[in-house]
């Protein structure tokens, strides 16, 4: 008798150790869903896989009522609520709620990025982000909205958009209940409150809530203009600026008051000017308890207490607590070179 003959014949316990003997002689998964034809070696993941198509999601979150078919998501995704993070890096002390994201970062560490674009060669950790990064260069953007049809080239931003229509806010920050369309957003926003700043610019030590905004402000330092206005072709650093900048050429002011009919072609002139009418001040120094209605208000402020001169004139020396005050003395350096 041969040894395959003697382990056909071999008697088992357990159905399941059986199960898995015969997958082993036959190359062939015992479970098969009767609707798509996918096989599973054990009942458990056919039994999860049965109800992507009876759509069952029988765990729910407590906090914003999202659906889940297995109970673990469900865990996992109560984190982003609770803020709960029990996964962290022993190299750089990175917090992680999700393993997988865990997982994923320890690469950056070790190196091991074997996914690669065959347009330009950049290396990714994960398989998806390099398909995702692909999309880039190929313009592909497979996901539609159905409401105003705008596209996108990731699932994730196409499901963050579609929130805006439907006016689902999940995401609640724990200090002063603000809600966010996306979870990113409420952690971003949340470090207002905490103060942290894990963004550190390489070159001056300058620290930031984001790495958009870190990112940008290096371009202070190096000199890199990437965005240019297509009427008279001024540069910018950050493409807002040049998007501002293009409606001085336009007139246009998309941003207008509904209390006094006052119009902006900038968001962010157009939220401090609502502040206002509200009465609004959320920043307040820590120091004297002093409230703002905006946050570089607050921070100019605070020098007043700290006597930090950050802004230094890059001539004679000569230092200030203010921006402003050191752009209006340069203008005398400029004024004596004309002489």
């Amino acid at each position: 008798m041969s040894s395959k003959e003697a382990t056909a014949d071999k008697e088992f316990h357990r159905k399941s150790s059986c199960l898995r003997q015969m997958k082993n002689l036959t190359g062939k998964q015992p479970y098969k869903c009767d609707e798509c034809c996918k096989e599973f070696s054990s009942k458990g993941n056919y039994n999860i896989h049965k109800k992507i198509h009876t759509g069952e999601k029988p765990y729910k979150c407590d906090i914003c009522g999202k659906g889940f078919v297995q109970n673990s998501n469900c865990k996992v995704h109560l984190r982003k609520h609770t803020g709960e993070t029990p996964y962290k890096c022993d190299k750089c002390g990175k917090v992680f709620g999700h393993k997988g994201n865990y997982n994923i970062h320890k690469k950056i560490h070790t190196g091991g990025k074997p996914y690669k674009c065959d347009i330009c060669g950049k290396e990714f950790c994960q398989k998806n982000n390099c398909k995702v990064h692909m999309r880039t260069h190929t313009s592909e953007k497979p996901y539609k909205c159905d409401v105003c049809d705008k596209e996108f080239g990731q699932k994730g931003n196409y499901n963050e958009h579609m929130r805006i229509h439907t006016g689902e806010k999940h995401f609640k920050c724990v200090f002063c209940d603000q809600e966010f369309h996306r979870e990113s957003t409420c952690r971003i926003h949340m470090r207002k409150h905490t103060g942290e700043q894990p963004y550190r610019c390489d070159v001056c030590g300058k620290q930031f809530r984001r790495k958009r905004n870190c990112l940008t402000h290096m371009r202070t330092h190096t000199g890199e203009k990437p965005y240019k206005c297509d009427i008279c072709e001024k540069k910018f650093g950050k493409k807002d600026s040049c998007l501002i900048h293009m409606r001085t050429h336009t007139g246009e002011k998309p941003y207008k008051c509904d209390e006094c009919g006052k119009e902006f072609s900038a968001k962010s002139n157009y939220n401090v000017h609502m502040k206002k009418h509200t009465g609004e001040k959320p920043y307040a120094c820590y120091i004297c308890g002093k409230e703002f209605g905006q946050s570089s208000s607050c921070r100019t402020h605070m020098i007043t207490h700290t006597g930090e001169k950050p802004y230094r004139c890059d001539v004679c020396g000569k230092a200030f607590g203010h921006k402003s005050n050191r752009n209006k003395h340069m203008k005398i350096h400029t004024w004596k070179d004309k002489m």
